[in-house]
């Protein structure tokens, strides 16, 4: 019983031939596209018009710093940060010291002096 079989559907001899035959088919191509682009020559000036800016673009490319990093944006995101942080805590603290005391008592053995 093949995987297929288990997963619910029938697997056939023909599906495999089919299988083999499409990566034969793959195989193929890539084999000829390679051997295309060997053949292809590299054109010297192609590249270096794709790495360089042109002059009147480079106005248009200037990189603007984002609003969330500017300095006081930062500095007054962690303040409200600490703030919060430092909040918290005493909220805690304040529930913590406003619970209702628990008194235990222990019954210790007399010590008698026999």
């Amino acid at each position: 019983m093949s995987v297929d079989e288990k997963a619910g559907g029938p697997h056939s001899a023909m599906d495999e031939v089919t299988d083999q035959t499409n990566l034969r088919d793959d195989s193929l191509e890539l084999a000829r596209w390679l051997e295309e682009s060997g053949r292809r020559k590299l054109k010297p000036g192609w590249l270096d018009g794709l790495s360089k800016p042109s002059q009147s673009s480079a106005p248009a490319l200037a990189v603007k710093p984002k609003r969330i990093t500017q300095p006081a944006l930062l500095w007054l995101l962690a303040f409200v940060a600490l703030s919060y942080m430092q909040f918290f805590l005493i909220d805690v603290q304040l529930t913590i010291v406003s619970m209702p005391r628990i008194i235990v008592f222990i019954a210790v053995p007399a010590l008698t002096g026999t």
